[in-house]
Formats: structure tokens, sequence, C-alpha cells
């Protein structure tokens, strides 16, 4: 119900006019879900795991569409809460665990990553990129709301460079020197 509350409260708002991800295809997951977890209450073989992907997926979808409502509403300060809360989100004070230093280290999958960066402050978004060809080129990776992300599909044996910066009420930061990672 949050999900399509917040996909209520964002159609149609002149802050989000071009939302990423598109609020279609948030709803069609939503939707996805919503049929997953009623086949799960009839039962059968499967059931929950198909729930749990469809689950995964919604929620990824959100919490990229968190990081669009984020960048826009950075871009406004002085309305910043106005537009979180216009979204249908709640804004709130970051807390766990802070990272301190960034790294790059072996994800729960052989070809995955986990990256993480400082924390920039309250309200950021954090941008991400990576370069297979020793730092010539770089491809943005999905922004996030925390100051962690997961890479996955990277070639075992191969080396990988990442960097980030982060987005603040303050205004952008500088992309970090690069981390290299050796994927297992």
């Amino acid at each position: 119900m949050y999900g399509y509350s917040i996909v209520v409260s964002m159609t149609g708002n002149s802050w989000f006019p071009k939302p990423s991800p598109s609020l279609a295809k948030v709803k069609a997951a939503l939707k996805t879900l919503e049929k997953a977890q009623a086949a799960t209450v009839m039962g059968g073989m499967g059931k929950a795991t198909a729930r749990n992907d469809a689950r995964d997926a919604a929620h990824w979808l959100l919490q990229q569409l968190a990081s669009y409502v984020q960048k826009v509403a950075n871009a406004h300060p002085e309305e910043a809460l106005a537009i979180i809360q216009s979204s249908g989100m709640s804004a709130k004070r970051g807390s766990g665990s802070r990272a301190h230093v960034s790294r790059a280290r072996r994800g729960a999958f052989s070809g995955s990553a986990r990256l993480t960066q400082p924390v920039a402050g309250d309200r950021a978004t954090y941008c991400w990129q990576m370069s297979k060809d020793g730092g010539k080129t770089w491809t943005d990776l999905p922004d996030t709301i925390r100051s962690s992300t997961i890479v996955r599909g990277l070639t075992p044996g191969t080396t990988v460079l990442f960097r980030h910066k982060a987005v603040t009420l303050k205004g952008e930061g500088d992309w970090s020197d690069p981390i290299a990672y050796i994927v297992d």
C-alpha cells in the first residue's frame, strides 16, 4: 500500500515531471508483487520464492525513486521537506552504522561487489560509477540514498575501478579517487 500511495502522490506532481524509474514501471512492479502475494497465500510450491523476488524488484525500484526525489529536493533546499512530503515519502534523519572509509569488497555472490563511502549527511544522494578499462571511460551506476550499494554482474577475475560522489543540500561533491577491485 505504501508503494501505491507514493505512485498516487507523485502522479501529476509538478515537482516530478519525469520520475526515474517511471511511475508506470513502479506500479507494474507493485501489481506483480500483489499477484505474487495472493498466489503465496493460496499455497503451492515455489510461490514464496516468486513473491520474494517480486518484493525485491519492487523494493529496488522504490529505492531508485527515493533517490530521484532526494535529488529534486536537494536542488531546492528551502522547499526540500515539502517536496519530499509531496511525493508521499517521509523525510527522516539517517541512523545506524556510518562508514568512515571508502571501500569495495566482495558481495554476497560471485561477480558482485559491495561499495561503501563515508556518510555525507542527512538527505544526501550518492552517485556511483565504474570503469572496466582502467579509468578511461566511466559507466554510471544507479544513484542511492544510502552510502552503500551492491554491484552485480561483474566478470570474475577482472579488475574494476569504482568511484563515488555525494550530492547534499550544500551542493555536489567531487568524484573520489578510484578504488580498484578484483572481482571474485
